[in-house]
């Protein structure tokens, strides 16, 4: 199996058939997850794939083709790798064309318009965009947080290759981190800084609340 795309969906879908019993040879401009995560968290993702048997193949643009009912994959420098199967992972831009020019309101808590169009009794949609006025009835008001001021922060996980990692903060991060628990190869809980002072939580097959690392990216080192 060849697989193309070295971002955390290409490395998943690798992972899995690689626990499948495949073989399996990622293709990847540049090395994997370093746009992703920085330089030392792909490091330690990249190196589990590695010991477990993924082959990785650094290019730069790459194009499939169909060679006699087969699918292959044309390198940058021209080489050729061929498979039976091809499964491509590649960008991560979301397809919000859609929608067009078409906007979307709300007029009552809990439902989605396109256009003042519905697509069934009860629910609407525009893209991956859907919800029901039943199942979602007033989110925040039931909550009680109606009045409360919104503080998001991203959130990102991953399991891979017998890793799980979970981070919260702006991705990706640059240096080595500060262990709070543990040490390097996990089970660990790091924090990693920003140059605005800005941290970033991470969980590398530590298990922890959410609640908790946001206040670990929060603290001062």
């Amino acid at each position: 199996m060849r697989g193309g795309g070295g971002g955390p969906l290409g490395m998943e879908i690798a992972s899995a058939c690689l626990a499948a019993g495949c073989a399996v040879t990622l293709v990847s401009e540049g090395r994997p997850l370093i746009a992703h995560l920085g330089r030392y968290l792909a490091g330690v993702l990249v190196k589990a794939a590695l010991e477990r048997g993924l082959a990785i193949v650094e290019t730069g643009a790459a194009r499939l083709e169909r060679n006699a009912g087969c699918a292959r994959v044309v390198l940058n420098g021209g080489g050729v790798i061929e498979a039976e199967v091809v499964v491509s992972a590649v960008g991560d831009v979301p397809n919000t064309g859609v929608a067009g020019s078409r906007v979307l309101t709300s007029r009552r808590p809990g439902t989605w318009r396109r256009s003042r169009r519905r697509t069934g009794r009860g629910t609407a949609r525009c893209g991956a965009a859907r919800s029901s006025r039943r199942r979602w009835p007033r989110p925040l008001s039931c909550a009680g947080t109606r009045h409360l001021p919104l503080r998001f922060e991203p959130y990102f996980w991953t399991e891979q290759f017998g890793l799980g990692l979970k981070a919260v903060g702006r991705l990706p991060v640059d240096g080595a981190p500060a262990f709070v628990e543990g040490g390097p190869g996990g089970p660990a809980l790091m924090r990693f800084s920003h140059d605005d002072g800005s941290g970033v939580a991470v969980a590398l097959n530590h298990r922890g609340p959410i609640p908790r690392l946001r206040r670990v990216g929060r603290a001062a080192t």
